[in-house]
């Protein structure tokens, strides 16, 4: 029997994740089905890195609104918002991405829906779950994205000869109409605090937070576009192993960011630090990457989804920790700095891999993780000076 604790943190917890299932899988599923894809509408490996970079430069656009939307008219409506939008993208994916261009815009479209779903899922959470439960709240919602990846890769063997990759963008419109109507109503935040939100984009410790998000995204996402890629193309995978292995990565990771939360609220620790040392250590996943043998990418992948990625819950945690009058816009600030490290990296990881393959290419998502994780260092610093004036 759920005791009443549990029981209020049920609903806010399932559809927030659920609705961040939504928003995400589009991203995974373009990475999952990519050879496919890239096959049958016929561009390389550095277009494939534009896709991932247009899609984040609209979520850059998109999320300083979709944050306000959230602390201003509250979450619910921002999240039901953006699950619409991300049904109409997926269909227009399915029915309409004939050529590359129409390919870009509806995964467009989607993208403007992670902008607003994201920053008013951590306001929802923020507002509806009692604070000695939100670190497991935070880690079941960000353990959604890991959900999406082990989907998306499982999709690969069991859809793709099934329904194909057009299929299976249309049943990521159907799953959101239920998610819709989940969505429980949640408080707004004071109105008081609504002229200082404004505010918050020009303080040092959330901008310095920020770019180390931008540094640690660009790493990770990296490998969310072309890990599938560079099983087949480097270690002999076949595509459905490719997509097992994307699975297997992404069931691990749901561990991992489910662990941190239940450990966020059974102890208190700087979250930041956290963050900074298992981005530092996931880092050595990418030179296993670069290997390219079937027994480094196998176990590059248990670290980097183990270890490297189980972050974004816990950082999230101690940003809406932080600033509990405007969780929506503190977190869009530091996704904004998340979404130009990721609209930069795949870019320049695709040109890469094309001028020298994926052995070197690795090595730049390396580079950014050991920074950002130092970053996130600095960011405890900022914060506790933040606390002390």
């Amino acid at each position: 029997m759920l005791s009443a604790t549990n029981r209020s943190i049920v609903r806010p917890t399932l559809s927030s994740a659920g609705s961040i299932s939504v928003v995400a899988m589009p991203a995974f599923l373009l990475g999952a089905f990519a050879p496919t894809i890239r096959e049958e509408l016929h561009f390389g490996a550095t277009a494939l890195g534009a896709i991932f970079s247009i899609g984040f430069l609209v979520s850059i656009m998109i999320l300083k609104f979709g944050g306000s939307l959230a602390d201003d008219r509250g979450p619910r409506r921002a999240i039901r918002i953006g699950l619409f939008i991300a049904a109409c993208g997926a269909v227009g994916v399915s029915t309409l991405g004939r050529t590359y261009v129409l390919l870009v815009v509806f995964y467009g479209v989607t993208r403007i829906a992670e902008a607003l779903v994201q920053p008013s899922s951590n306001s929802l959470v923020s507002g509806l779950v009692p604070a000695e439960r939100r670190g497991f709240s935070m880690g079941i919602k960000q353990a959604a994205v890991p959900l999406s990846t082990a989907l998306s890769g499982l999709a690969v063997p069991l859809l793709g000869g099934v329904i194909g990759w057009r299929g299976v963008f249309a049943l990521v419109a159907a799953i959101a109409i239920p998610v819709w109507f989940a969505i429980p109503l949640a408080p707004i935040p004071r109105k008081r605090n609504i002229g200082m939100r404004g505010q918050l984009w020009r303080t040092p410790h959330l901008q310095l937070a920020a770019i180390a998000g931008g540094f640690s995204g660009g790493a990770m996402l990296t490998v969310a576009g072309f890990l599938t890629t560079a099983a087949t193309e480097t270690a002999g995978f076949s595509p459905s192993r490719a997509g097992l292995l994307m699975t297997v990565g992404g069931a691990v990771m749901i561990v991992s960011r489910v662990s941190w939360g239940i450990a966020a609220d059974r102890w208190t620790f700087d979250r930041f630090k956290a963050v900074g040392s298992v981005l530092i250590i996931g880092a050595a996943s990418f030179p296993l990457f670069a290997a390219g043998t079937e027994s480094t990418m196998i176990i590059g992948t248990a670290l980097m989804f183990g270890i490297g990625w189980s972050f974004p819950g816990i950082f999230l945690l101690g940003i809406i920790e932080q600033h509990p009058e405007a969780p929506g816009v503190a977190s869009a600030i530091v996704q904004t700095g998340v979404a130009i490290g990721a609209l930069i990296s795949p870019l320049m990881f695709g040109v890469m891999v094309d001028q020298w393959g994926f052995g070197v290419a690795w090595y730049l998502p390396a580079a950014l993780a050991v920074i950002g994780g130092i970053l996130m260092f600095c960011t405890s610093r900022s914060m506790a000076n933040f606390n002390q004036v």
